[in-house]
């Protein structure tokens, strides 16, 4: 009997990656379904024409991925939760170590783990996507894109021209709504936001409101603010209304301390802190001024839910439930599941800390 001939390696790999990839295509086109049985492997050698080896690399393949399962003496079987269903990618601009690192992507990476497995769900978390520089987050997203291993994909504020031709549902997290929409939207609401800080001032007897933010939050919210505060009777004045930037959020400190200056007679008597990566610059610049929360000025501070609150500041906390925004991701996915399927706006409203369930 004649030595078995044998293929080059780079060929044999070839072949367990196209094998890999019909079967691949097979599962996520519903051909074969959640916790069904795959053909045995005497008929699926025969069909592909390759060696037990050949076909074997193919399953470990599938298996790495999280497509397949092997019963012993029993067969191969798709997983009854396949990642094409049941996985939900987060992705980031921002990596953790990254200047200027948003609050609101800690909150929401740390919800996403905290949640991983809930609902037989993963909820893998990809950093950094937005930079131009080749990094871990955008390997492993391309990666998993390109092995189908995702139910869908949520954005933080824009998705990066490299993954725009993903055929994937993709959702967007964003504080405006687009009128010409090629994603679904989960929109945090500025307007509501802003009504609803202003609310609470008028109720409280406000006269006059101070307003700090991150640089760009000013163009969203300006106008709903000038509304606002002349439907409630408080003034704003175009110096009560400041922005600092996410890299140096430490000169709000220094803006904080000259809008409160004890010699400032006309000085707000509400302050609005429009974004959590400042309030603690904010609450040092009411120290240096010699203001007193509640005795002075009424504060609300952004708030990015369920992170902790400090207790020792008397402050109502207005922000939006992490939790919610990935939930609302998650069920957009689903929905956009369906071949007809057209891009959809969820709103997440923004709540004060004690109307969180």
């Amino acid at each position: 009997m004649g030595k078995r001939k044998t293929s080059p390696p780079n060929q044999t790999q070839g072949k367990s990656q196209k094998i890999a990839s019909t079967l691949r295509k097979a599962i996520v086109s519903g051909k074969y379904k959640p916790g069904q049985q795959l053909p045995t492997r005497v008929i699926l050698e025969r069909k592909y024409k390759v060696s037990p080896e050949t076909l074997q690399r193919s399953f470990d393949e599938l298996k790495a991925d999280g497509f397949l399962r092997a019963q012993r003496r029993g067969g191969t079987f798709v997983v009854d939760f396949p990642p094409h269903l049941h996985r939900y990618g987060l992705a980031l601009g921002s990596k953790l170590d990254d200047p200027g690192y948003p609050q609101f992507f800690k909150v929401l990476a740390e919800q996403a783990n905290a949640m991983d497995g809930q609902d037989h769900a993963s909820i893998p978390v990809y950093l950094g996507v937005a930079d131009k520089v080749e990094n871990q987050g955008i390997t492993d997203l391309t990666y998993d894109l390109k092995h189908q291993r995702l139910a869908g994909v949520i954005y933080c504020g824009f998705v990066p021209e490299c993954f725009k031709s993903a055929t994937i549902p993709q959702i967007l997290i964003s504080n405006t709504r687009q009128k010409a929409m090629s994603y679904s939207l989960l929109a945090m609401s500025t307007e509501q936001y802003v009504r609803k800080a202003v609310s609470h001032f008028a109720k409280q007897g406000c006269k006059r409101l101070g307003v700090l933010g991150i640089v760009g939050w000013e163009r969203k919210a300006l106008g709903t603010l000038i509304d606002a505060c002349g439907e409630a009777g408080i003034v704003f004045e175009d110096q009560w209304f400041q922005s600092v930037s996410l890299t140096e959020p430490q000169t709000a400190r220094r803006i904080t301390h000259l809008m409160m200056h004890a010699d400032n007679r006309r000085r707000p008597d509400a302050l609005l802190i429009a974004d959590d990566n400042i309030i603690e610059y904010v609450k040092g610049g009411l120290i240096d001024a010699g203001a007193t929360v509640q005795k002075d000025v009424c504060v609300i501070a952004h708030a990015n839910f369920p992170s902790p609150s400090d207790d020792q500041w008397p402050m109502r906390r207005l922000g939006y439930d992490a939790r919610q925004v990935i939930r609302s991701g998650q069920q957009l996915i689903d929905e956009m599941q369906c071949p007809d399927a057209r891009p959809q706006i969820s709103a997440i409203e923004p709540f004060f800390e004690d109307e969180l369930i």
